[in-house]
């Protein structure tokens, strides 16, 4: 009799146990659902919004890219234009137009350089003075407290002075008795 008890408590645990965990499971894929259904409609829109922005960027690129190559070919018909007239001419033109790229490309080459060593400068600089300003600090703490402990110092002679002092008039105006 103990043993079939025994047997059908253990057959409810293991029904209860079941049924919990198909519970739970169930739970949990309507919160996967829901989930679903609030994720992917952002999800989407982000992956929208990012391919629009993707597609602006290398749609302004191409842009870029053919207003440059029609600058250069426009350039480069006028300079034929213009080059045609003499030789001596077109190589002049070319020598004006290879010295002012030789030019600009090392003006912006030399101010990069400059732009670079003033910023280390800078850097060095600011280093120092902060590590001045640590030091000075550091100085100023040391002479505060230097300072400080003088007047305790002080105050503490002058407490036990005037302690001393009252002492001795005390033991002064005491009367005396003999007897």
């Amino acid at each position: 009799m103990a043993a079939e008890r025994y047997r059908f408590m253990l057959g409810r645990r293991d029904a209860a146990i079941t049924i919990q965990s198909k519970f739970r499971q169930f739970q949990d894929y309507l919160s996967y659902q829901l989930l679903l259904l609030e994720v992917i409609p952002a999800l989407t829109t982000i992956q929208r919004h990012w391919r629009g922005y993707a597609q602006r960027q290398g749609y302004a690129a191409l842009i870029e890219a053919v207003i440059r190559m029609q600058s250069f070919t426009r350039g480069a018909v006028l300079v034929r234009k213009t080059l045609m007239r003499s030789w001596y001419n077109a190589a002049t033109c070319m020598q004006k137009l290879w010295r002012g790229f030789w030019v600009q490309m090392h003006y912006q080459l030399d101010l990069l350089d400059i732009v670079t060593v003033q910023c280390l400068v800078r850097k060095q600089q600011s280093k120092q003075g902060a590590k001045l300003r640590t030091a000075s600090v550091a100085v100023l703490q040391r002479t505060g407290r230097i300072f400080l402990a003088r007047l305790v110092l002080l105050r503490l002679k002058l407490e036990k002075q005037a302690t001393t002092r009252i002492q001795v008039s005390q033991l002064v105006a005491r009367p005396r008795n003999f007897r």
